[in-house]
């Protein structure tokens, strides 16, 4: 899909659904937080929810980059195979395997029902 080619109405709706996307993945980093039941009362509790925390916005950073660029190739599934494997490590970093199971749901949202939705949009009104 060519973005130059689309009408205005089809741009501004296209920018629309992945601003939707970006907003659905920021969202899911304080139910991340909320879900891992954050407690910090010892330094070495506090490190680890840091580390986390930066953990966070680099899976953030990778998500939005994977919607933006076609350079990143991790799709939907591959941060849904990331979440099972670090759930199945048991990592003390909670918050960062709650972060990589939420934020898989707006990824999965996009892949099977926004993107095939723009596709149908091009082929029927774009594609020669």
């Amino acid at each position: 899909m060519v973005f130059a080619k689309l009408s205005s109405k089809h741009k501004t709706q296209y920018v629309l659904s992945k601003v939707g996307v970006g907003a659905g993945l920021v969202g899911m980093i304080p139910l991340s937080l909320l879900a891992a039941n954050v407690n910090l009362p010892t330094v070495q509790q506090q490190l680890s929810v840091g580390i986390g925390f930066i953990g966070v916005i680099a899976i953030f950073l990778l998500a939005m980059l994977n919607r933006i660029s076609s350079l990143f190739k991790i799709k939907s599934m591959g941060f849904l195979v990331f979440f099972v494997i670090m759930l199945a490590l048991k990592q003390s970093i909670d918050i960062m395997v709650w972060s990589l199971g939420l934020m898989s749901i707006p990824l999965l949202i996009d892949d099977a029902i926004i993107t095939p939705i723009w596709n149908n949009i091009w082929y029927r009104d774009y594609d020669d």
